[in-house]
């Protein structure tokens, strides 16, 4: 019983110590983990930073300039169609029908 009694205490010994016991390593991996999460957030931050410069140098001009030339060729398209005349309005008095006399000016005729 004295030998499994030393035996647990070195093992707790082992596991209380400051230096390399298991609080110490939990402690280490804790700090080994936040480091990693600190990096991993710098170089997003980096990453949407260049993302946002991109988007305002790049996207924004294109899309700008797109919709610019889009609007221009859709407003000349426009308007060059409303200017054609309409084949309606475009036929000639002669291929027009008479119009019939008006009931009144038919019975002052007889």
């Amino acid at each position: 019983m004295n030998s499994v009694q030393k035996q647990l205490l070195n093992v707790l010994r082992e596991v209380a110590h400051p230096d390399v016991g298991v609080i110490a390593r939990i402690k280490s991996a804790n700090d080994s983990l936040l480091r990693s999460m600190a990096t991993r957030a710098q170089q997003m931050d980096d990453f949407i930073v260049r993302l946002e410069k991109q988007i305002w140098a790049v996207w924004v001009p294109v899309v700008a300039s797109a919709a610019l030339a889009l609007g221009f060729v859709l407003g000349t398209w426009l308007e060059n169609i409303r200017q054609t005349p309409c084949e309606t309005t475009n036929t000639a008095p002669s291929q027009q029908t008479p119009m019939m006399p008006a009931p009144s000016e038919h019975r002052k005729k007889r």
